[in-house]
Formats: structure tokens, sequence, C-alpha cells
């Protein structure tokens, strides 16, 4: 029944109807499982035809009842988690001594799904666990993909949980860090972006292995603002700040800017949000503000947001920001 009749992941109509029949035919019910899932991704094209061809049936059993039910008003008649909150948490920890002493901090982020959600996933698969560790399992690619097709509608399935492995990737670069492939399962992916999703950008943006970034890069320029606006995603990178590496993002982002005029602008738009959403004395600011001004030349734009403005007179002395800030404001 749940088997996806494209690539993006969803069930035709059509196909779910005629699914249905062969299975009642032989005198049994779709098992509720598969029945679930298959109604999860069910497509939009069709609904109407379908559900006018599944009325010609006769009397229906439950089953049919439901899809009939799902493909007229949208109800699948199972619960999903249609939003996840990330907190991110974090861990600080002194190492040596003397001169020689000094104190590191780890980031992860807690993602909040299903409240109270104990049951079984395959049989709750549009629910999303809440989990909270410092350090995620690793999934099989073909788990991934899976995680991708579970509910074409929206990101979030993927999004729960590649953002710990994209965290583990930004000091991680062993081969079996799978980040990556939650780029390229989002760049397929055809639902509804969310905060989260953008963060999960944010991560990779800042991975350590550049083949990582490179394909973020990309994924940014197709996905800003075309799948998420400019500003909401300044807002979900700046949640991100404390875990990335910033000079990384400016790689990424000047990389996502070559690609195309259109991600020169989105870098801009992006940035303009950003930075006065960042602290200035953040370690590799100088960067961003090298690659804002660099494409702000290029587009022929002037950094006259007011709130940017302000932001960017807060800079004293001679350093690269503080030099960087000052052109912008002169041009």
């Amino acid at each position: 029944m749940a088997t996806p009749t494209d690539e993006a992941g969803w069930v035709a109509p059509t196909a779910l109807v005629r699914r249905y029949r062969s299975v009642v035919e032989l005198g049994v019910e779709p098992l509720p499982a598969d029945l679930t899932q298959a109604l999860l991704r069910l497509g939009e094209d069709g609904r109407a035809e379908a559900a006018a061809d599944l009325r010609t049936s006769g009397k229906l059993s439950v089953s049919g009842k439901r899809i009939l039910t799902a493909l007229e008003s949208g109800d699948t008649g199972s619960t999903i988690t249609d939003s996840i909150a990330v907190e991110w948490r974090s861990k600080t920890w002194s190492w040596g001594s003397g001169e020689n002493k000094g104190t590191s901090t780890a980031w992860w982020p807690a993602v909040r799904g299903a409240s109270g959600f104990t049951g079984r996933l395959i049989s709750n698969p549009g629910l999303i666990r809440s989990h909270s560790a410092q350090f995620g399992d690793e999934l099989h690619p073909l788990l991934i993909d899976e995680l991708a097709i579970v509910h074409p509608p929206s990101t979030l399935h993927v999004v729960a949980y590649g953002l710990r492995a994209a965290n583990d990737g930004i000091d991680l670069s062993e081969a079996r860090y799978s980040d990556e492939r939650y780029v390229t399962a989002l760049r397929r992916h055809p639902g509804r972006w969310f905060d989260a999703t953008a963060q999960l950008l944010a991560l990779t943006l800042s991975a350590k292995r550049a083949e990582v970034r490179s394909a973020a890069a990309e994924l940014f320029t197709e996905a800003v603002p075309r799948r998420y606006s400019a500003a909401d995603t300044a807002t979900s990178m700046a949640a991100c700040v404390p875990a990335c590496i910033l000079t990384r993002w400016a790689s990424s982002l000047a990389d996502a800017a070559s690609i195309s005029t259109a991600g020169s602008v989105a870098v801009v738009d992006v940035l303009s949000a950003l930075l006065p959403q960042v602290d200035r004395s953040t370690r590799g600011i100088g960067k961003l503000l090298e690659v804002f001004l660099n494409e702000s030349l290029r587009l022929g734009r002037v950094a006259d947001d007011a709130v940017l403005r302000e932001w960017l007179t807060g800079f004293k002395g001679s350093s690269l920001a503080a030099r960087h800030a000052k052109q912008l404001l002169a041009d």
C-alpha cells in the first residue's frame, strides 16, 4: 500500500485506490501500519477523481472509508508531528593547569517532538520522538532515505534526526558521518521548510568536510528565498551561532554567492538580517563581514537598513571587522 509511486515519496491517489481493491478482493484488510504510511504519502493531484472512483466500489470496509475520508478531506486518521522545537544545550569543562589552563564548551541540539510519545515508530510513522543526547546514533544511509519519504508534505522527519548528525559533522570528519546525506535528502524533498530545517542547513554550512559545505551552499541557493525567506533563514542561523564556525559560514556563503546572481542576492539578504543578531566579538565575524561587503559591492547594494547600520557603528579600532564595517557605512 505504501510503496511510493515517484522519487519524492508520494503515493498517487489512483494507485492507492487500485491497491486497496487488490487487497480486499483477497478477503483481507490492509495492514494498519502499511495503510497509515500510505496515507501519510498520499499525493495531492487526482484526489477528487480517485475518490469518485472509490465510491463506485459499493460498500466500503473500515480501511476503504478511511481512504475515502483522506481523499475527500485530507484527514488521514493518524497523528502527525507537525512541528518540533530545537533547544540548544551546552556543557563547559576545564582542561590543563597553570598557564596552559583553559575551558571548552560543546553545544548540541535537543529536539522536542511528540509530547509524551512512547509508542513504536512502526505503528506511528507520522510521529517524531523527542531526543536530547549529546551525540546521535549513526543512521544507515537507507534509513535516511526512508526518513525522507515518511511524510512528503513536511521536511521534519529528515530534520529531526539530521540535526544531530550535522552537529557532529562540525567537529568530526570521519567518512562514516552522514551529514551530507541529509543535505541530499533535503535537496530532493518536496515538503515544507521550518525553522529547524534552516537550522540543519546552517549546521551543514559549517561542516568540517568541504564536500558537505559545498553541497550545503548549493542547497542554500536553491532554498532561499524560494522555500524559506531570507529573514527567517537568518533567524534560524542566529540560533546556531554558538555551535557553528563563522569562518566556514563565510566560505560556504561565498561559494553560494558565486553560483548565481540569485545566490548572491540571497547571501546579502540573509547576512543583512543575520549580522545584527550576532555578537560583534564572535570569532570569525570579520570574515562574514568581508563576504557581505564583497557581495554588496558586486550587486551595487547599500547597507541602508537602520538596525544593520546601528550594529555596524558599534565596531571600533582597526580590526578586519571594523575596517569592513566602516566601508559598508561609507558606501
